[in-house]
C-alpha cells in the first residue's frame, strides 16, 4: 500500500494508557506545513518544502469526556526517505484540554532534497502519516 493511501486510510483513533485509565484519542486534520525561521506558522497543508524553511508536522486530537485531561503520553515522530528511517524524535506531551494541538518542527536543511514521509505515534501506535518533498 503506498504511503499516500495509507495516510488517507489511517482511522486516527488510538487507545492510549494513562496510568490506570485509558483514553480514546480521535486524531483529525493533521498536516505538514512550513515557515521561515522565527515566523509564526499557519495551518496550510504543504507537500513541497524549500530547504531554507522549517518543516512543521501538526497533529490535532480530541477525546471524551471533554471535561477531563488525558494526562501525559509519549509522542514520537519518525521521518523516512525511501522507506529508510532517517530521523526520530520523541517527547512526553501533556494532553491538557480537548481539542488539543501539538507539533514538531525541524529545519528542512537537515535533510537532503527528496521525497519523505513522517509517521506520528502516540504511545507506540501510528496515528497519522504524511508525505512531503524537500526541494532546493
Amino acid at each position: 500500500m503506498n504511503r499516500m493511501l495509507k495516510s488517507a486510510l489511517i482511522v486516527g483513533v488510538v487507545a492510549a494508557s494513562a496510568g490506570c485509565a485509558t483514553t480514546q484519542f480521535e486524531v483529525y486534520n493533521g498536516l505538514v506545513t512550513s515557515v521561515g525561521e522565527g515566523a509564526v506558522f499557519e495551518e496550510v497543508p504543504m507537500t513541497t518544502i524549500p530547504q531554507e524553511r522549517l518543516v512543521i508536522v501538526v497533529t490535532h486530537v480530541r477525546w471524551e469526556p471533554a471535561t477531563t485531561t488525558a494526562g501525559y503520553h509519549k509522542v514520537v515522530w519518525k521521518w523516512y526517505k525511501a522507506e529508510k528511517l532517517v530521523a526520530e524524535r520523541e517527547r512526553s506531551v501533556e494532553f491538557k484540554k480537548t481539542p488539543y494541538r501539538f507539533w514538531y518542527r525541524f529545519p528542512a536543511r537537515d535533510f537532503d532534497v527528496g521525497h519523505y514521509h513522517v509517521d506520528v505515534l502516540i504511545d507506540g501506535k501510528v496515528v497519522e502519516a504524511h508525505e512531503f518533498d524537500i526541494v532546493p
